[in-house]
């Protein structure tokens, strides 16, 4: 049975996401001389185990300035009834035979899910065991991998990629942003004094039928509306003498 860490919900889109980093074996240990250690020693050696295994959920990340490299877990574990948060903080380094290892540093109950620590790391092993383990930077390939991929990330293809696709993403921004924006029609002519209707030219209204001397001089308006779900409308009406055809 293979362990994925961070774990992930089942159905969600991460789930079929490959892990960064793949390994046989994952030995979990407390750093000596730490907080991790100093909390362990009153839970028990295998409460850290506990932790890992019966998360639900949660994320990792790993900071590779660091030799060995620093992983962070922001774990979840989620019940019917409740919700419990913890984090996990410590090296992440190789070791001979394709293992690596965890020296847990810290364990934070309720961590600020907010704070950046790093890139977003995976992974997965066939198996976890608590046992110590030492670093040894030669056999360190995690580490190597992990920068190989962050030298890769710089190369001008991939810039390439990445720029195209900030200018794909800013032009439907704009272009989405110009299909909302609102516009105005404007419409000239008369009102009709019977039936109040905009007419803009013809001998007679085409509402009620009335002729163009019985309508009365209309008072020049403008009537406007501006909205972002329908096309805004601009309506001016003029006297009806000013009007086509319109006696004086």
């Amino acid at each position: 049975m293979t362990l994925r860490l961070p774990p992930v919900v089942a159905g969600s889109p991460f789930a079929h996401r490959a892990p960064d980093i793949t390994a046989v074996r994952l030995l979990v240990c407390a750093a000596p001389q730490s907080q991790a250690e100093t909390l362990l020693a009153h839970l028990g050696q295998e409460a850290l185990m506990g932790l890992l295994n019966e998360a639900t959920e949660g994320d990792g990340y790993v900071d590779i300035k660091h030799a060995p490299v620093r992983y962070t877990l922001n774990l979840q574990k989620r019940t019917e009834t409740s919700i419990e948060r913890f984090g996990l903080t410590g090296q992440l380094f190789g070791l001979r035979g394709r293992d690596v290892a965890f020296v847990v540093e810290r364990v934070q109950p309720d961590p600020d899910p907010s704070k950046d620590a790093g890139d977003v790391l995976t992974l997965e092993v066939a198996e976890a065991v608590p046992e110590a383990a030492s670093y040894v930077p030669e056999e360190d390939w995690v580490r190597r991998q992990l920068t190989a991929l962050e030298e890769a990330a710089q190369l001008p293809l991939v810039l390439a990629g990445q720029a195209f696709a900030n200018h794909e993403r800013q032009w439907l921004a704009w272009q989405a942003e110009q299909d909302a924006r609102p516009y105005e029609v404007e419409t000239e002519g008369v009102i009709c004094s019977k039936c109040e209707s905009l007419q803009v030219t013809g001998a007679k209204c085409t509402v009620c039928g009335a002729a163009n001397g019985d309508r009365s001089a209309a008072t020049a308006s403008t009537a406007s509306q501006t909205t972002r779900a329908q096309p805004a409308m601009a309506v001016r009406a003029i006297p009806c003498d000013a009007a086509i055809g319109a006696p004086r």
